[in-house]
């Protein structure tokens, strides 16, 4: 009996949400996702499978109609993530979301919506949010396969690539060593996989990118396998690339969760090598190969290529994504029985401020612990690249990544630290941005937790304190521009807020008790920084952290001074923390 068509809303691009400017210009026309493929004029799946409903409220599915790998490589994924909480329906229908996620840098969006991706990770095989889907091989792939002229093999494995992942390199080491082991192995000079002159994916020069192409395939027809190990994702897409071709595959990755693996015996025709084996492949092939009579070598070939025909040809790409909603609806048809299906909400408002809407507190997000945001390609994960800043005459600044601050590099790390104690969720002010070195570093660290509903608010004037105003920069009034400049270009813009005002007048617009972590670094004489800690205390909740800046264990430091005259004042203790210029207290509760 053939099952019900589903329902499915799929927004409209123009009218539900707008593709960026910058990633139209950069990758051209957005791709529309596979389970829209063979669609009619009313968006109704031509098999039947399902149809377009005008309301989101009557849908299974809400369908984002394009692959999210050019935002998250150009934007990277925190923009990606704050994108999707604003098309129309994602905060009150998330779990109806179906978000096709093909990209190298795991699963990181941070969503109760359904994600078919073609990079899963057995860390997250129990997360209900992922499904598995596979890599279609590239166009100069499929020109060439099957290729079944084995009179032609040579050769025993073959790797064309970048190494774009250290156990590429422990690979090919090993590989090289098995004098045993015919090979044929062309790799870059360069371990630098972003070099454009090292894969036919970066290399804009199409005489080069073709003779790339040609040498892939002149490794894949001289061989019976092909060495498909991870790279920067958890899969590689020579593994179905091989499949195609009618090679053996090398499966190198402990994390990739293989599609369809309930009705394909992958053991049958793919020779599976533990990472921590690597060191020896070289062996562990050529034990294999000597083994096997030239006819079992072919039999494997043509399996693989069944396989890859009956299951994995571009042309089944929407029956696959098809019968991934299936499942995925049913399991959450029984969420919904149960009582076990949780809708994520997030918090829209500046919830510190006065007057605003309570907190709507987020669902627990246990089922991420094993994701990471952009392989930890975050801004404070460059190295610390500390320098002195061109800016500064005087030789104090340093400038960190391209952004230009007081803070050493312990600071920066200390900085981190507080930061990443923020609660889930939490807010965090800043009193003091100058240029936005600290309030990006506290970013990152809330990026690196994925704590993407945590908030930091600087507050600052950006006119300069007193001893700043022979700075050519601010005599020009561009400090704030370069402020939002540098936010921008270390995608922290997505999770700070500047309040433009004087530090007292900014107090007044926070509840009192909203803020769970305090950063002063304002005007540093006695008498303001004395003020800022009287000011802003009841603004901090009980247990609440308060840190300061510029701290000296002397008489003649300003906010030495003022953080004894507080403690005279309020009787709470403040610490200055060794080895740093730094003070610290938590608030009593």
């Amino acid at each position: 009996m053939q099952p019900a068509p589903m329902k499915l809303y799929v927004y409209k691009d123009g009218v539900d949400f707008e593709v960026p400017a910058e990633i139209v210009e950069k990758r051209g026309a957005p791709q529309r996702i596979p389970l829209l493929a063979e669609v009619d004029e009313a968006g109704n799946s031509r098999d039947g499978s399902f149809l377009s409903v005008g309301s989101p409220q009557e849908a299974d599915f809400i369908v984002f109609p394009y692959y999210l790998e050019p935002l998250i490589s150009i934007r990277r994924t925190p923009y990606t993530h704050f994108f999707l909480r604003e098309l129309p329906h994602f905060l009150t229908f998330e779990h109806k979301h179906v978000l096709f996620n093909f990209h190298d840098r795991g699963q990181p969006l941070l969503t109760t919506a359904l994600i078919v991706t073609d990079d899963p990770r057995k860390s997250n095989q129990d997360d209900p949010f992922v499904a598995c889907y596979p890599h279609f091989p590239a166009p100069h792939v499929l020109r060439a396969s099957p290729s079944f002229a084995f009179d032609a093999i040579s050769k025993d494995v073959c790797f064309v690539g970048t190494l774009s992942d250290p156990v590429r390199i422990e690979m090919i080491k090993s590989v090289a060593n098995e004098k045993t082991l015919r090979s044929y192995v062309d790799v870059p000079n360069t371990v630098d996989w972003r070099d454009p002159n090292s894969s036919y994916l970066h290399m804009t020069d199409a005489e080069g990118r073709r003779a790339l192409e040609d040498l892939y395939l002149e490794g894949a027809v001289q061989s019976w396998a092909m060495l498909c190990p991870r790279g920067m994702g958890s899969s590689s897409i020579r593994f179905y690339e091989a499949l195609c071709l009618g090679r053996i595959p090398v499966h190198i990755s402990d994390e990739y969760v293989f599609p369809l693996a309930d009705r394909i015996d992958y053991r049958r025709f793919c020779i599976d090598i533990r990472q921590d084996d690597v060191p020896v492949i070289g062996k562990i092939l050529a034990a294999w190969f000597r083994k096997k009579q030239p006819a079992e070598l072919e039999a494997l070939c043509r399996e693989a290529r069944a396989v890859y025909e009956q299951y994995f040809q571009e042309a089944h790409a929407q029956r696959i994504a098809v019968d991934i909603l299936r499942a995925h609806l049913a399991r959450r048809s029984a969420q919904e029985t149960a009582g076990t299906l949780t809708q994520q909400r997030y918090c829209t408002v500046e919830e510190a401020l006065v007057d605003a809407p309570p907190r709507v507190v987020a669902c627990d997000p246990k089922h991420y612990a094993n994701m990471e945001i952009d392989n930890r390609e975050v801004w404070n994960n460059k190295g610390f690249n500390l320098q002195k800043s061109a800016l500064d005459p005087n030789g104090v600044m340093n400038d960190c990544n391209g952004v230009s601050g007081f803070l050493p590099q312990q600071d920066i790390q200390f900085l981190f630290n507080v930061a990443a104690r923020l609660p889930e969720g939490g807010t965090l002010v800043e009193i003091g941005s100058w240029m936005g070195l600290s309030g990006i570093t506290m970013a990152n660290a809330l990026y690196a937790l994925r704590n993407l509903d945590g908030r930091i608010y600087c507050v600052d004037t950006w006119l300069g304190s007193p001893e700043h105003q022979d700075f050519d920069f601010i005599k020009r009034d561009e400090m704030y521009n370069q402020f939002l400049s540098n936010l921008r270009g270390a995608r922290a813009d997505l999770l700070v807020r500047p309040v433009r005002a004087p530090s007292l007048e900014a107090a007044t617009r926070f509840k009192d008790a909203s803020i769970d972590t305090l950063f002063i670094d304002g005007d540093h004489s006695y008498e303001a920084c004395l003020d800022d800690m009287l000011h802003w205390l009841p603004k901090v909740r009980p247990g609440g952290l308060v840190v300061g800046h510029d701290c000296y264990a002397e008489e003649g430091n300003g906010v030495y001074r003022a953080t004894k005259r507080f403690t005279e004042l309020t009787g709470i203790p403040v610490g200055v923390v060794e080895g740093l210029r730094m003070f610290a207290f938590t608030k009593p509760r």
